[in-house]
């Protein structure tokens, strides 16, 4: 288990935005930092155990989705656009999306319904997150929704591929 971090440590990683708790892991070799967030394994994870259950449903992988459902609902709704964060402060679209498709491919398995999630998501998405010159998706973007880094190839692409499971005319446009 982590163990907190001195000042010393603090002092290394002062300045950066983050909402949570900094440790040192238990080799006490490296920074470790906590602050919640819809990492891009957590999302992928859930994705791939989504599909699992779907194609071939096990008892055993019930539990692992069930807490990665949990995780992306949270941090999800957790942000003031439904945007959740991939690192502190920064949110990445693809991370978001691949989230949102792992959500709706595991209700075809779970029962659950994360329609209206998704749906917010992508009304607060056509708002906030589309770049003005070109009318494509943001490849990146801070807590409040501002704009990091606009379209990007891979990252739009990726996004667009994982709305399909989300809402096929936004993927579209």
């Amino acid at each position: 288990r982590p163990a907190r971090l001195g000042s010393r440590d603090r002092a290394a990683v002062r300045g950066t935005a983050v909402r949570g708790s900094f440790t040192r892991n238990a080799s006490n070799r490296g920074v470790q930092v906590s602050f919640g967030g819809l990492s891009v394994r957590t999302c992928v994870i859930a994705m791939m155990l989504a599909v699992r259950q779907l194609v071939a449903p096990a008892e055993r992988w019930r539990g692992p989705l069930a807490e990665r459902v949990a995780i992306v609902e949270r941090e999800l709704e957790r942000s003031p656009l439904l945007f959740a964060e991939s690192y502190p402060d920064e949110g990445w679209t693809f991370c978001n999306t691949t989230a949102l498709a792992a959500l709706r491919i595991s209700d075809r398995s779970t029962g659950q319904d994360h329609r209206d999630l998704a749906a917010r998501w992508v009304r607060s998405a056509r708002t906030h997150l589309i770049d003005r010159d070109t009318g494509m998706l943001v490849s990146s973007f801070g807590w409040n929704g501002e704009r990091r880094d606009g379209p990007e190839g891979s990252s739009i692409y990726w996004a667009a591929a994982m709305l399909r499971f989300v809402d096929d005319d936004f993927a579209r446009d």
